[in-house]
């Protein structure tokens, strides 16, 4: 006997994320809230990079990590954007963007 529920599915009541962005300067690599919620607002990340495809991954680690970057704070502490400062991982990600060139002053 077919159930009557068939072919239904239950109504998703965790709401969207908004979409993950990266913001890439001379001076700081910057990652939406958004960007911060879907890893869970972890305290550290490890930045990963693909050569070949040229992309960037971010994954979540602990602070004793090899190359472990602080992140995010707590979740409902985490009010804005996260901006990493670290020149060497900079430097490694603004290779794979063409950033024009800033205007005097």
């Amino acid at each position: 006997m077919a159930s009557l529920l068939q072919g239904f599915e239950e109504v998703q009541l965790v709401k969207p994320v908004g979409k993950t962005v990266l913001t890439v300067t001379d001076s700081a690599i910057r990652f939406n809230k958004a960007t911060a919620e879907v890893l869970g607002f972890p305290a550290y990340v490890k930045v990963l990079i693909n050569d070949k495809t040229k992309q960037i991954a971010v994954t979540p680690t602990t602070a004793k990590a090899d190359n472990a970057i602080k992140f995010s704070k707590p979740e409902g502490k985490q009010a804005a954007s996260v901006s990493v400062k670290e020149a060497t991982l900079i430097e490694a990600v603004k290779a794979y963007f063409t950033l024009p060139e800033a205007p005097e002053g």
